[in-house]
């Protein structure tokens, strides 16, 4: 999958999915651009179908600022009217700490309370190693690529059914 990246940071991959993200510079986290689309300083966040894709970059997902700032704009994401099937791309990220695990299970509720989707996709062996032992990896719907995600989106059948434990 290749990924072409412009002067003004927004993101098309080939695969129809785009992204737009604000320059680490901007003082806010994110803002309300013209055209009523939202842009985020920490993730990128980009729709494919009916799927919000987020990638969470290049990080070490560590520190308390680090994961009050995505965590916060995560659930911004999952807050959108349109936000019914949201897909966490973790393909840049190697570590976590139990902290965003922790803001990751809130996010999975707030998308279930909704009666909507969450996956993840990207996860290395060392993040899916993580999910294993915590046991998250029967909470969380993964996959291992965007585009089998997007594929498991498209033939599930709706409503939103609960993953049992």
């Amino acid at each position: 999958m290749s990924i072409s990246v412009d002067s003004h940071r927004n993101f098309a991959r080939q695969d129809e999915t785009t992204f737009r993200t604000v320059p680490a510079s901007h003082p806010s986290d994110y803002e309300c651009k013209s055209e009523g689309v939202l842009s985020y300083r920490h993730l990128e966040v980009g729709t494919n179908g009916n799927v919000i894709v987020v990638c969470l970059g290049k990080h070490w997902v560590l520190d308390e600022l680090t994961v009050n700032k995505i965590s916060d704009e995560l659930l911004g994401v999952a807050d959108r009217p349109d936000c019914h099937h949201l897909l966490l791309d973790f393909a840049g990220v190697t570590k976590l700490s139990s902290a965003m695990l922790a803001r990751l299970l809130k996010l999975r509720r707030k998308m279930e309370s909704k009666g909507e989707k969450l996956r993840l996709c990207g996860l290395d062996s060392q993040l899916r190693s993580v999910f294993a032992t915590t046991r998250l990896d029967r909470l969380f719907d993964i996959t291992d690529s965007e585009t089998g995600a997007i594929t498991a989106v498209a033939t599930q059948s709706p409503p939103f059914a609960k993953k049992a434990i």
